[in-house]
């Protein structure tokens, strides 16, 4: 399913006002890969884009000297990760081996959104 569709069915269209970071979405999704949850925030003092797919978190962050950078993580791989809701932003917080991924400034429904994708993901058998 092409990425236009897979964000048409989220109700995400809004992001093809980044097409710098949909292009490079779609060269790292695998033909057959499904994104279940996104949300574009604030990543590691820049703007970035966190996708839970049905194999893998990914992670766009930008830079304005080095471009777009790109980071995955398979499910198994988180250590702890927490949805923290205020009154209208959230963030959320993945910890795994390398380090921790702080995704801010995104709104509490991508907060928790995000949290049960990798919440369900995580605790799938392997």
């Amino acid at each position: 399913m092409s990425l236009r569709r897979q964000l048409l069915e989220l109700g995400r269209m809004e992001l093809w006002l980044w097409p710098r970071t949909m292009r490079s979405l779609a060269r790292v999704l695998e033909p057959d890969e499904r994104i279940e949850q996104v949300a574009y925030g604030g990543f590691d003092e820049h703007w970035g884009l966190i996708c839970a797919t049905d194999r893998r978190l990914l992670c766009l962050r930008h830079n304005v000297l080095f471009g777009t950078q790109f980071r995955q993580l398979a499910y198994g791989q988180v250590r702890r990760f927490a949805c923290q809701t205020g009154k209208v932003f959230g963030q959320l917080e993945v910890s795994h081996a390398e380090g921790q991924w702080r995704l801010a400034a995104i709104t509490n429904a991508e907060a928790r959104g995000l949290a049960e994708a990798i919440r369900q993901r995580r605790d799938e058998p392997r």
